[in-house]
C-alpha cells in the first residue's frame, strides 16, 4: 500500500470516526442519556452479521414507530451511506429499499460501511451514555 492510499482510508476513517461522534452526542443531547439507544447500537453489527443488513434495516425500520432508538439509529445509517456512498444510496428514496435492491456486490460495499460505523458509533455510545450499574 502506498502513501497515498493509507491517507485515503485514513481520511476515510476519521471522517466515519467525526461523524458517528456528532450524531451520538446530538443524539444524547435531544434525547438524554437512552441505554436502549445504546443497547440497539450494540445489538446491529451480530443482527447484520446473522441476518444480513437488508432485514436488520427492515426490523429496524419497522420498530421505529414502537421505540425512537430504532429509527433514529436507522437514520443515522441512511444519512452516513449517502453522504459517503453517494453513488449507490440517495437521501431522496428510502434507505431500506435502496439496500434491498442493491446488486451483491454493491449490497456487500454497504454492509463493510455500516459495520464500519456502528464500530464507531458503538464506541462513542459507551463512552458518552453512563449504565445503570
Amino acid at each position: 500500500m502506498n502513501k497515498k492510499n493509507e491517507t485515503t482510508i485514513e481520511k476515510i476513517e476519521n471522517g466515519r470516526a467525526a461523524f458517528a461522534f456528532r450524531e451520538v452526542k446530538e443524539y444524547i443531547e435531544k434525547n438524554g442519556q437512552s441505554s436502549k439507544f445504546r443497547s440497539y447500537i450494540k445489538k446491529m453489527p451480530a443482527m447484520i452479521q446473522v441476518n444480513g443488513l437488508g432485514q436488520t434495516l427492515a426490523f429496524y425500520y419497522s420498530n421505529h414507530s414502537k421505540e425512537k432508538e430504532y429509527g433514529d439509529i436507522y437514520n443515522i445509517i441512511g444519512k452516513w451511506c449517502s453522504i459517503q456512498l453517494s453513488g449507490l444510496i440517495n437521501s431522496e428514496d428510502e434507505f431500506v429499499e435502496q439496500v434491498i435492491n442493491l446488486n451483491s456486490k454493491s449490497y456487500k460495499v454497504v454492509t463493510v460501511e455500516t459495520l464500519s460505523l456502528l464500530n464507531w458509533m458503538r464506541r462513542f455510545a459507551d463512552g458518552m451514555i453512563r449504565t445503570q450499574d
